[in-house]
């Protein structure tokens, strides 16, 4: 089941409901602090063995993946050092033909690599050095499609917890994970043997992607209106707002709009102006 909700709100609400009943709900989280796919996934496992879950395939796969990762930074800035057209692998930087490789491999699908600047030439000329620096048979194997082999991994174990409890994954501010995250939710995780018991929560500004097009039969939007008074104090209070005058003026300020809301209450000193427009 996939879930759609417009700007971040209530996802925090309902992320705190679901936690709270901890023998019904497996739970996590990710926001916009969080910059690739496998940073992503180590957080939800990260979050899912705090709550007593163990998750020893992805373990044994993301160790992996990390080890290659370092191996093909080092072949693929050999190789172009080799060429004449970059500089050596220097404290964690990589020159611009290896970088764009990294990134369609082990970061984020095809639209990154594309974004770098890069072609379809220079990705298999580098992943055919890559594939000759590299010596097992089961390492080239992987390096196929890595992200491929984590997701699958991730899922294996994520099903296993279906098994005791209903699982929520919650994407906050995904507007800011999007360009990397999007293509890899519905052309790679979203196409897995996924458990009926897993739902996906998304608080964004914008609506969804066409990629999301396949799947709107399993996705229930939610766009967010003007608060009620008692909705807005609510949510004020979950910021830990309790003040009667600062409650007051951040209403009155803000009238009642979710974006507003938002901002006046984790910036005070923006307290200045009420709005003049309604955000669309």
């Amino acid at each position: 089941c996939v879930g759609c909700v417009w700007w971040g709100v209530l996802l925090k609400h309902w992320e705190s409901d679901a936690r709270k009943d901890h023998k019904q709900f497996a739970v996590a989280s990710v926001n916009e602090d969080f910059r690739s796919v496998d940073q992503i996934l180590q957080r939800f496992r990260d979050e899912f063995v705090k709550q007593g879950v163990k998750f020893k395939t992805f373990d044994g796969t993301y160790q992996r993946f990390r080890r290659l990762k370092q191996d093909a930074e080092k072949a693929l800035s050999h190789w172009e050092k080799q060429q004449g057209e970059g500089i050596a692998l220097d404290k964690g930087h990589l020159p611009g033909k290896s970088i764009s490789i990294i990134a369609r491999l082990f970061s984020s699908p095809r639209k990154t690599f594309e974004l770098l600047g890069a072609n379809q030439k220079t990705f298999h000329d580098g992943f055919a050095y890559l594939l000759k620096w590299v010596k097992s048979k089961e390492d080239r194997g992987f390096l196929a499609n890595p992200l491929l082999e984590l997701t699958q991994s991730f899922v294996n174990d994520l099903n296993k917890i279906c098994k005791k409890k209903r699982v929520v994954l919650f994407f906050d501010n995904y507007e800011s994970l999007a360009p990397f995250s999007d293509e890899w939710l519905c052309k790679t995780l979203l196409q897995e043997e996924l458990s009926a018991q897993i739902m996906f929560v998304f608080a964004s500004r914008n609506p969804c992607s066409p990629l999301w097009r396949e799947y709107q039969p399993l996705c229930r939007q939610i766009p967010l209106d003007v608060f009620s008074e008692e909705e807005a104090k609510a949510y004020l209070s979950l910021r830990g707002i309790t003040t009667n005058r600062r409650i007051e003026k951040i209403l009155t300020f803000s009238e009642r709009l979710p974006v507003y809301l938002t901002v006046l209450a984790a910036q005070p000193g923006r307290l200045t102006h009420p709005p003049q427009t309604h955000p669309t």
